[in-house]
Formats: structure tokens, sequence, C-alpha cells
């Protein structure tokens, strides 16, 4: 098997019930973590996630499925460094043009600041955060397996 990009290998991996993903003590086979990449996909418009969606997060799954949400035709994924000072992800937001910020703790109050920051322009961008992605359980529900930013 010969795959050039992101895509095709989670494609070619998309009916394998192998195990793709582990973390901590949750185990997610291949299968399930396609079909989480896709269920992202399909949630993220509904989000108001445009051609760029910022994400300030730790190494959780989330980002992985957030990766591969994009690989299969999505948004394109921008981390800005949430551990620089506050000025520097707003400018990476608005370089990127960032139209919707997806955030996990403890990154909830620097993702506040920068959104309240890039508000104040046209084009700003909505923040969710754990505590926000709690209340559209319905909505991870109707697109599949998968709990954006929420552990």
């Amino acid at each position: 098997m010969t795959a050039d990009t992101l895509a095709s290998l989670l494609l070619d991996r998309a009916e394998d019930d192998r195990p793709g993903l582990m973390f901590e003590d949750t185990t997610w086979s291949w299968r399930e973590h396609v079909a989480a990449c896709r269920a992202t996909g399909a949630w993220l418009p509904a989000q108001g996630a445009g051609a760029h969606v910022g994400v300030l997060c730790d190494n959780v799954p989330e980002l992985v499925f957030l990766v591969g949400a994009a690989a299969l035709g999505g948004p394109v994924v921008v981390a800005p460094n949430p551990t620089r000072a506050v000025g520097e992800p707003v400018r990476d937001a608005r370089a990127t043009d960032v139209s919707l910020l997806l955030a996990g703790d403890p990154y909830g109050p620097a993702a506040r600041t920068v959104a309240e920051v890039w508000l104040r322009t046209p084009g700003g961008f909505r923040l969710r955060t754990d505590a926000d992605v709690k209340g559209t359980e319905e909505e991870f529900v109707r697109h599949g397996r998968h709990h954006l930013l929420e552990r």
C-alpha cells in the first residue's frame, strides 16, 4: 500500500478494527478513529467554522480528530501557541483568518482573551470551550460518536 496523504491513510483504515489510537484508558479502533474524524468534519460547519479553525488545547484525541477532519476535506486547523503572550495568538488568529476557536482546559481563559480582542474586528471568531461543548451533546449524537475537546 502506498499512501501519499493523511486522508488516504485514514480512508485505507476506515474498516479496520485494530487499535488506531490509545489515550490514557481509552482505545479507538481505526474504524472509530476515522468515524470520529468524519463526525468532527460534519459538526464543524454547524458551529460556524469557515476555512480556518483555531485550536488551543493539549495533545488530546480530539486534536487528532480535528486534524483528521481537516485531512478529509474540512477546514485548516490552526494551532496558536497558548503559552505565548496574548498578543501573539491574536496575531496568529488574524493572520490565518480563524473563524472558530476551540479551546480545551486549561486554555479557556487565554482563548477568551484572544476572542475578546479578535471579536472587536469584523469577521471575528466564536469561542467554544469545554463548558460550551457540553451543551451541544445532541449535535454530537446526530453526527456520530465524538466528544469534541471534552474529557
